[in-house]
């Protein structure tokens, strides 16, 4: 281990980024702050910013897809009820007609005889 790290060393979790455990608490001016930023800690952090960046992008695309999903699903079903209804008229329609046609025929047949 390089720069007089231990093997222990803990960071925690900072608004401004992951920071080494013995640093000066409320301290991020001057020297500090150079010490700070040439950390290897602070080019991590950098890093992590620039990964969860890039998860929140492929969040984004992957809302708009399920939006788009979600909407032509919408579209699919709007349009399979009414293609359901519009069958369901045109069988009865039919089933009418084909009971006025056998009715019909019943009374001609019944005329012949």
């Amino acid at each position: 281990l390089g720069g007089g790290e231990s093997f222990l060393t803990f960071y925690l979790p900072h608004p401004a980024g992951i920071i080494p455990w013995n640093a000066t608490p409320g301290k991020a001016c001057g020297a500090t702050l150079g010490d700070i930023c040439n950390t290897s800690e602070f080019y991590l952090s950098y890093h992590l910013y620039i990964v969860a960046f890039a998860g929140a992008g492929a969040t984004v695309i992957a809302l708009i897809h399920y939006l788009m999903i979600l909407g032509a699903n919408w579209a699919y079903l709007k349009s399979a009820v009414s293609t359901h209804d519009y069958q369901d008229i045109k069988t009865k329609d039919d089933q009418d007609l084909e009971a006025e046609a056998r009715s019909k025929e019943g009374q001609n047949s019944s005329s012949y005889s």
